[in-house]
């Protein structure tokens, strides 16, 4: 399973985070000073522009977004008006607009969805009430885990969650599934807002989707293109393999959420980046981190088929992507052995025809990147893994 940089798989980690120019795989990756504390972990990061940007990170007990408005010279810790445990995913649909998403851990020790709401830039943040079926009524748990805002303030979070006992979860004639994290199937889950964020509805519980989408990309209000892992469709009498998956999402459709084919040996597919309507680049695994091998999947259609391209020779796994415009793109992963991943950003000038590859000795262990600008990008990752990891943030600027 991937090595994902959320709030809850960093608990106890000590991360920092990065700004470079997205041409400089040579040079050193220069820290940017950041409030911190040696239990904080920090999660993917978003830039409106190279001036706004927002960060989640999240300790053993409580979660937070940082947040930057003139390009990381100086950062603050926004206001959550109701403490939460984890902060997945941040976007923001103007400098003043913006949402989040992720869980709470505090109501019986299981996860319960969670969506925050911003009217002024991220420096607080009120609670969103989420339609009836993410109650803790309503099932065992709950998750949100990403999350896409478009300019007009339509946003699309996704999720997961158990498949209620109305709907059950179905991959075709005799198949079998295996149980979610405390008990039924694990289905898609997925929401809507038009108003930035503020109010949720047209909750869809993708029953027949026993997956999870660990990043979306709108490019209009009415369509999404999504990746993650999950089990999918296997032949009859089977038991199902979970694998890397893809998704797209057409509100016009009847069935608004579908199950796209991604190509064979793909055990993940960790991020994706549409810089247009219908270009989209994908990352991921064939493996787990350490004796993986790095996937890129392109779409020329908006997310509703892929390909795979050849991948950079020696990656072990390449877990984000950030794509600047239509060439230009810069992702993160590692290269090594199973016994040591040397953390690397990858950068490609042709849509992920070809790769020019770079290390970075800032960090132990890589996070996830993104890139408003050509010559801006933020980076998060960590100086070791453990409940004590003695790590520090550090200083400079890009």
């Amino acid at each position: 399973m991937k090595r994902r940089l959320s709030v809850l798989a960093v608990v106890g980690f000590s991360l920092m985070v990065i700004a470079t120019p997205i041409g400089a795989l040579t040079s050193p990756w220069h820290p940017m000073k950041v409030p911190t504390s040696p239990n904080r972990g920090y999660g993917q990061p978003t830039c409106l522009d190279q001036s706004h940007c927002w960060v989640p990170y999240g300790t053993s007990s409580a979660a937070g977004i940082l947040v930057t408005l003139n390009a990381g010279r100086t950062w603050f810790a926004s206001r959550l008006s109701t403490p939460v445990n984890v902060i997945d995913s941040v976007s923001c649909s103007s400098i003043t607009v913006c949402a989040a998403v992720g869980f709470d851990m505090k109501a019986g020790g299981t996860p319960r969805a969670v969506a925050l709401f911003s009217s002024d830039g991220g420096r607080l943040w009120s609670t969103a009430t989420l339609p009836p079926t993410y109650t803790p009524s309503h099932g065992s748990w709950t998750r949100l885990d990403s999350l896409n805002c478009r300019s007009n303030e339509e946003c699309v979070a996704t999720g997961a969650g158990p498949a209620p006992p109305a709907l059950p979860v179905s991959c075709g004639s005799g198949c079998t599934y295996v149980p979610g994290p405390t008990n039924g199937t694990i289905a898609l889950w997925a929401l809507t807002s038009t108003d930035g964020g503020a109010t949720w509805s047209g909750s869809t519980i993708e029953s027949s989707l026993p997956d999870q989408a660990y990043q979306i990309n709108c490019s209009s209000a009415t369509t999404c293109a999504a990746v993650g892992f999950g089990f999918g469709s296997c032949p009859a009498g089977q038991r199902c393999t979970a694998h890397g998956l893809a998704f797209y999402y057409n509100a016009a459709a009847p069935t608004q959420w579908s199950l796209v084919p991604v190509p064979t040996g793909v055990f993940s597919v960790y991020s994706l980046s549409c810089p247009t309507a219908s270009l989209c680049l994908a990352v991921g695994s064939t493996g787990d981190a350490e004796t993986g091998h790095g996937v890129v999947l392109r779409s020329q259609n908006g997310g509703r088929s892929w390909q795979r391209l050849r991948a950079p020779a020696g990656s072990n796994s390449i877990q984000s992507i950030s794509c600047v415009n239509q060439h230009t793109c810069l992702a993160a992963g590692g290269m090594g052995t199973s016994s040591y991943v040397q953390p690397t950003v990858f950068l490609t000038t042709n849509a992920g025809g070809t790769w020019r590859v770079g290390a970075v000795s800032a960090v132990q262990f890589m996070g996830a990147v993104t890139c408003p600008v050509v010559h801006f990008c933020l980076m998060t990752g960590s100086l070791a893994l453990g409940a004590d990891p003695h790590g520090v943030v550090l200083a400079g600027s890009a």
